[in-house]
């Protein structure tokens, strides 16, 4: 387990942790894929944004509060010179004494962006635990991704490949884009240092972004950049991934820790004797992410790696219907 360098405020004490004998070995998008796909069929019927996004609208369609098109009633308004007499409602002008046009609500598909955290504390697996965060995050992005694309909805990768160029897109074409996005972006060879809260990039106002990472930096940091997607009019969600080990400190007697993003290492002769003290910060951590995601009208899911990633996904989808 690990801690980046602006987190003194969380562990003062104990800056990183790293399981002894922790082992990455690559997993191939097509292997995530198909976790993804496990998970989904253990969800329960109708989870689907298809389903229960904006069910008033119908399939990928979401309403902007304004005449346009779509198939969802809007208003009436008078008829005025230049209007076309087959727009009419004749039903709706029977009962007055003047001609009444029908407006539908214009209707759009929702644009959702996916994001991974790729630090290098993202690879942390402790012992007897089958996935890393890393892992989880993936195969929950792209369940979220084959989810969303169901329900017609038009998803995207922040930060994907700059031959894909900028935008989101439909379909199945548009999850395995997000796969192949996924795959550079991460480098699950060499693993980047990433922020953990990304730039707004390419995100516009009303869109959708899901944020998958540990969230271990500064409150600071983390305040910073999520009022800076807030102030952009992006509505969020924050899907908090931790490993067991990292909230029940399992640990005991005389323990080195080492960090995985080059933090100095920490000897403690008796673990046990610090795990209530840790245990309360990480409590108060994940109150504050709580916190910090309900100031900005953003959705906040805590998961941990030894629970199904169903239970996380359908969290997810719940929040997405909101």
């Amino acid at each position: 387990m690990t801690w980046r360098a602006a987190r003194e405020q969380l562990l003062s004490a104990f800056p990183g942790m790293k399981a002894a004998g922790d082992s990455n070995a690559p997993i191939s998008m097509m292997e995530y894929r198909r976790r993804a796909e496990i998970a989904i069929r253990a969800l329960p019927p109708l989870t689907a944004p298809a389903n229960r996004m904006a069910p008033s609208v119908g399939r990928g369609a979401h309403g902007q509060r304004k005449s346009g098109p779509g198939d969802s009633f809007w208003q009436f308004r008078p008829f005025v010179t230049g209007d076309s007499e087959s727009a009419i409602d004749w039903r709706r002008s029977a009962r007055s004494d003047g001609h009444y046009i029908r407006q539908n609500e214009w209707e759009t598909t929702q644009n959702v962006w996916l994001w991974c955290d790729s630090s290098a504390s993202m690879r942390y697996r402790s012992e007897g635990v089958a996935e890393t965060k890393l892992d989880r995050a993936i195969t929950l992005a792209l369940g979220a991704a084959i989810l969303l694309a169901e329900g017609e909805e038009r998803i995207g990768y922040l930060g994907g490949p700059a031959r894909q160029g900028p935008g989101t897109g439909t379909g199945n074409m548009a999850v395995q884009r997000c796969m192949e996005a996924i795959n550079e972006a991460i480098d699950l060879e060499r693993f980047g240092n990433s922020p953990a809260i990304p730039e707004p990039g390419a995100m516009r106002r009303f869109c959708h972004v899901i944020l998958f990472g540990d969230f271990l930096d500064s409150e600071e940091v983390i305040r910073r950049r999520l009022s800076a997607l807030a102030a952009r009019g992006v509505i969020g969600h924050l899907v908090h991934i931790t490993d067991p080990a990292e909230e029940d400190f399992p640990f005991s007697g005389r323990i080195h820790f080492e960090g995985m993003e080059k933090e100095t290492p920490e000897l403690v002769h008796r673990a046990e004797s610090i795990r209530g003290q840790y245990r309360r910060r990480m409590e108060a951590w994940r109150e504050t992410l709580l916190a910090l995601s309900r100031s900005i009208g953003w959705s906040y899911i805590h998961h941990r790696t030894d629970r199904p990633s169903h239970l996380a996904l359908l969290g997810l989808m719940n929040a997405l219907e909101g």
